[in-house]
């Protein structure tokens, strides 16, 4: 039986849909052998899983992990850290992303979305609102709401797709949908520099998934490289099978680590399945085997 593998997933305490216990209850309904929940600039779900008793099928290896946004010209560029110290990445985001300046910055954000769509002729309802302050709150908010109206798809058909909407366009600052999410977000080499602190190891999450080209994302891989990177997400839902070729090739000529995962969040991208994302996805356990025995676990 082959070992399962999933690096890449979110929960409730970001933009995910599902709670700790859920996900780790789906976890063991999958027989999954190594995961890491991976939520956005947040390790709180490690905290709550120690409060959780599941009856695993078999053993289940978890890697404490985070995705941490970095700024990287005016755009956003995650970053997944692995076996790290929770502690360590809590008081950072704690103290940088207190629930308040959260809210804050989606409220900002929607009002920009709302100037930017405006501008595009895109049809919204004027009061929607944001009070949370979650990851990607004010873009979840504004898409859930401008879907509802048939005319902004037949106007701009790419719209229809949550997530290359929000990569290629609404993050391409050379369109005229780009909101620049990039402000108050540690540089790369700082988001780095946090992981390694904590004791982990860091990998640029999904460097095929922003569809700006291969040479601009070799030139991505080489600033995360100068900035110390450890490793590149080479698998991804959002990766295309020659993607994963092209960075398989990219990780063995530069010496870097490979990592890969769903990048999960339940109803938030009900296309994508835990394990296997979009249905051809899997992740080999030779692939991460070089480094994932040597960083922090959490065996339950």
């Amino acid at each position: 039986m082959s070992t399962v593998v999933d690096l890449h997933m979110h929960s409730i305490n970001s933009d995910g849909t599902l709670s700790a216990e859920e996900m780790l209850n789906m976890m063991n309904e999958l027989n999954v052998d190594f995961a890491s929940i991976t939520d956005h600039d947040n390790v709180k779900v490690y905290e709550q899983i120690k409060k959780i008793n599941v009856k695993f099928n078999k053993p289940l290896t978890l890697i404490p992990g985070t995705e941490l946004g970095c700024s990287f010209d005016g755009v956003i560029r995650d970053v997944l850290g692995y076996g790290i110290d929770t502690k360590v990445i809590d008081d950072f985001v704690s103290n940088r992303y207190s629930k308040e300046n959260q809210i804050k910055k989606q409220k900002r954000l929607l009002e920009e979305y709302k100037r930017v769509f405006k501008r595009a002729g895109i049809k919204f309802d004027e009061d929607i609102e944001v009070s949370r302050g979650n990851k990607s709150e004010a873009y979840i908010t504004i898409y859930e709401n401008l879907i509802k109206y048939p005319e902004n798809i037949e106007k701009y058909p790419f719209i229809s797709k949550i997530t290359l909407f929000f990569w290629n366009y609404c993050s391409n600052n050379e369109t005229k949908f780009f909101v620049n999410e990039s402000m108050d977000y540690p540089t790369m080499k700082e988001g780095i520099e946090l992981i390694h602190d904590a004791g982990g190891l860091a990998f640029l999450a999904h460097p095929c998934m922003y569809r700006i080209g291969k040479l601009r994302t070799l030139q991505l891989i080489n600033h995360a490289m100068d900035c110390g990177i450890d490793g590149i997400e080479v698998m991804h839902s959002q990766h295309t099978f020659d993607d994963n070729l092209f960075l398989a090739e990219v990780a063995r000529k530069y010496r870097l680590l490979k990592s890969g995962g769903s990048d999960y969040h339940g109803g938030t991208k009900p296309d994508i399945s835990m394990v296997t994302g979009k249905g051809d996805l899997y992740v080999p356990y030779n692939m991460v085997k070089e480094w994932i025995d040597k960083v922090r676990q959490i065996k339950l």
